[in-house]
């Protein structure tokens, strides 16, 4: 599943999208428009474009961005973090000041290697305070990683 052709392919039908965002987010999740497929994103026409595999909204306005990573290029946290601003920069038209406005973006990241070398299937990212770990920033980010090749469940 992780060739892009058949990943593409796969992802152009929106039941198997819905299936494969249950099934990650262990819950049920209704999509308000068909996911896009590689749907390109830039900012302006002088700055970088990114390439987003599958991007879909739930009816909750939640933002799914989904990518298939066959190579470890060893900057996927850094990628993910500019697909973050990038995906957040087109959510408000211009001129809206109200920040809280912003959509609930999940991007998940599919490898078939540990990125991170714990053995886990999957690694969620949040935003939490280092002096009080349990204060979330809660600004609406997540970013998981899934390994198809983990050993330890979470």
């Amino acid at each position: 599943m992780l060739d892009k052709f058949l990943f593409d392919e796969a992802m152009d039908d929106p039941e198997n999208v819905k299936t494969m965002l249950d099934i990650i987010l262990s819950k049920k999740t209704n999509l308000k428009h068909p996911p896009q497929t590689e749907k390109e994103q830039r900012t302006s026409t002088d700055n970088r474009q990114i390439r987003l595999d599958v991007y879909a909204m739930d009816e909750d306005d939640v933002i799914y961005e989904v990518e298939a990573q066959k190579e470890n290029t060893h900057n996927l946290p850094k990628r993910s973090l500019l697909y973050q601003g990038i995906i957040d920069s087109k959510l408000l038209p211009p001129g809206v000041i109200d920040f809280n406005l912003l959509n609930e973006v999940l991007i998940v990241l599919i490898t078939p290697f540990d990125l991170f070398g714990y053995d886990l299937y999957r690694y969620t990212f949040q935003m939490r305070c280092e002096e009080v770990p349990e204060l979330k920033l809660d600004d609406g980010a997540t970013r998981i990683f899934l390994n198809t090749r983990g050993k330890h469940p979470e």
